[in-house]
């Protein structure tokens, strides 16, 4: 049996998470203007939630992120902004709709790193690779929720 050709692909943050945050912003500001608290600690709970939610899209790891490359050995090979190359194991997916989630742990580093691959930011035709190469992917050892 052959192994699974390679998938590389250039990578730019989608804008959907960002979307995301912004919608819970907008809740956030009406379930404040709805409210009983006084006008002062309404309008304080609102800055404080646009600046977490803009601080954390901002901040995300995968803004530094230039490259992605899923070898035919499954290994995950993730080009920098800065120039390194980085490698990373598939902790796991969710497709869902169009688009696709894929959340993966870097070799030396703590934490998850979340990349959102959709039709903002990556073609059908990378898209359809990835979930017909994550469809193939063994149950055990990787939780897909798709």
């Amino acid at each position: 049996m052959t192994s699974a050709p390679g998938i590389r692909f250039d990578y730019r943050p989608s804008r959907v998470p960002l979307g995301l945050a912004m919608s819970g912003s907008c809740l956030v500001v009406v379930a404040m203007s709805i409210s009983h608290l006084s006008w002062p600690i309404r309008l304080l709970v609102i800055a404080m939630a646009l600046v977490a939610q803009a601080t954390s899209v901002l901040r995300s790891a995968d803004r530094q992120v230039r490259q992605v490359q899923w070898t035919s050995d499954d290994a995950w090979l993730l080009r920098m902004k800065d120039g390194r190359e980085l490698t990373a194991t598939l902790r796991h997916f969710r497709v869902q709709g169009g688009q696709i989630i894929l959340n993966l742990v870097l070799a030396g580093r703590h934490g998850p790193l979340t990349l959102w691959l959709a039709p903002d930011n990556a073609q059908e035709s990378i898209r359809r690779q990835l979930r017909m190469r994550l469809g193939r992917l063994p149950p055990h050892g990787l939780r897909a929720d798709a």
